[in-house]
């Protein structure tokens, strides 16, 4: 009887083990997205948070490129992912540093689940002071890390068996699945997240907290020492702002954005690369190009990505 119970188990262990192998391949998260970019070495590779993430798609480009955008990510760690995936990049690799609106405003490390969002994707170097081998060999668990996901890996199965192909995601839609006033909406309530997580009075005034000033200072050391790694590698860095919808600029003025941006942007750039601006960028007002009013839909990144690659070979570099 002992015997018996002895071979359940161990066959339990090993299905669980296989189970974990196969989300794994077949997984769809972001975090496997930036695991495979080690399958390649790359001519132009992009950086940043959820404007990075929806902006950029190198399917059928003639570029050999790479988006390394993850949701949602300040300076902080941007700088330990370009380190830690530097030595895929080929000699000469354009490197996109995508700048969001209010991304000077933190430094990053505590935001959004800090350094448990990154043990999958971040090495044992990079992590630093934050790695941790328990949360680290958990992490190559995914079923374990998240019993959830054992649904999910069961919708991979059924779409790769039946349909063979990957399971849809909404993120690849060419067209806004939300109408005018939900844009509109989308609009309001990006502000007032911003609001709220900033300590924003709004995003028309260019009065700030006093804290977010030394804040400043601190990520603006950030970009400019991630310019300097790029160029002492032998990288090229172009700083880029990706365009929202003319909803979500009607909320901004151009004193704010001075302020918790452009003033940031020059500040840090003291080394003078390329800086293209697309934040008003007349070709992507309409807000059929994005999943809400400022996510750029399948569409949107597809005629986005050929606009920026065509500008950065016009470069003088």
């Amino acid at each position: 009887m002992n015997s018996i119970w002895l071979i359940l188990l161990v066959g339990a262990v090993v299905l669980f083990i296989l189970m974990n192998v196969l989300y794994r391949h077949l997984d769809d998260s972001q975090e496997a997205h930036i695991l495979r970019v080690k399958k390649g070495r790359w001519d132009m590779v992009c950086f940043g948070s959820s404007y990075c993430r929806y902006a950029f798609d190198f399917e059928d480009t003639g570029v050999n490129g790479y988006n390394l955008g993850f949701v949602a990510q300040f300076f902080y760690y941007t700088r330990k992912m370009l380190q830690c995936y530097s030595p895929f990049f080929q000699r000469n690799c354009y490197v996109v540093l995508v700048i969001a609106d209010l991304v000077f405003a933190r430094e990053g490390r505590d935001e959004f689940g800090g350094a448990n969002k990154y043990r999958r994707i971040l090495n044992r170097k990079s992590l630093g002071d934050d790695f941790s081998l328990v949360k680290y060999i958990c992490s190559l668990f995914p079923l374990l890390e998240n019993p959830k996901r054992i649904e999910h890996l069961l919708k991979l199965l059924f779409y790769k068996i039946v349909y063979k192909n990957p399971l849809p995601s909404p993120e690849n839609v060419d067209f806004n699945p939300h109408t005018i006033n939900q844009v509109k909406n989308d609009a309001l309530q990006r502000c007032a997240g911003w609001c709220g997580l900033f300590g924003l009075k709004d995003t028309l005034s260019s009065d700030i907290p006093d804290d977010m000033s030394e804040i400043f200072k601190k990520t603006q050391e950030m970009l400019t020492g991630m310019i300097q790694y790029c160029l002492e590698n032998g990288y090229k860095p172009v700083l880029v702002v990706t365009p929202v919808s003319r909803h979500l600029n009607d909320l901004f003025s151009d004193e704010f954005l001075e302020k918790v941006l452009y003033a940031n942007i020059r500040e840090a750039n003291m080394q003078g690369v390329p800086f293209l601006d697309y934040l008003k960028d007349e070709r992507f007002q309409d807000e059929k190009y994005y999943l809400n009013a400022d996510c750029l839909n399948h569409e949107g990144r597809r005629k986005f990505t050929k606009i920026v690659i065509e500008d950065i070979q016009k470069l003088k570099y």
